[in-house]
């Protein structure tokens, strides 16, 4: 289950305020972005198993990581669309995952940007056993696409809660990504 937490004056949307107190029996993600990430993470990153962060919001990447694993939780690092795998590709060993964001952060409902294909096909020709994940515009039709450039992680909002059957709707996404 992935959560994004805005707290950034970079983008529109802004999270509700809440203590996430999250039931348990849930891996929970954390898609952060924070003008103030170490406090953040100091202050709520127990709660979660994976945080996720983008590089343009802070100019200590290596410190963030240290204090991701510090707490014993793995660490992402988000490509945002206007951004390259070249900009930061040195950082990106540091982590255990890496989030090419399909289409704009920060809109839910946003459209996939089928430009974002040749950075998930970059980024699994460089790191093959890097686990590469997907966000925005995440259909049946989009994750069949992301898949076959080489994600293998994918995350899904509008598409399964504008659903009629949030459950099927789920399973038909989880049935296209477990397919060999």
């Amino acid at each position: 289950m992935q959560l994004d937490v805005f707290d950034s004056k970079k983008y529109e949307n802004k999270s509700f305020d809440f203590s996430f107190d999250l039931p348990s029996g849930l891996n929970y993600e954390l898609d952060l972005y924070s003008d103030d990430p170490f406090n953040w993470i100091r202050d709520n990153g127990s709660k979660f198993d994976m945080i996720i962060v983008h590089f343009t919001e802070w100019d200590d990447i290596l410190g963030i990581v240290h204090l991701i694993k510090t707490i014993g939780k793995k660490a992402g690092i988000a490509i945002n669309p206007e951004q390259e795998i070249r900009d930061f590709e040195r950082y990106i060993p540091a982590f255990d995952m890496l989030l090419v964001m399909t289409g704009k952060p920060g809109g839910y409902g946003a459209e996939f940007d089928n430009n974002m294909l040749h950075k998930i096909m970059e980024a699994r020709e460089k790191w093959p056993e890097m686990d590469i994940e997907v966000d925005v515009g995440i259909n049946e039709d989009t994750i069949v696409r992301a898949k076959e450039a080489g994600a293998n992680r994918f995350v899904s909002g509008s598409y399964i809660q504008k659903s009629d059957n949030l459950e099927e709707s789920f399973n038909n996404l989880k049935s296209i990504a477990v397919k060999r």
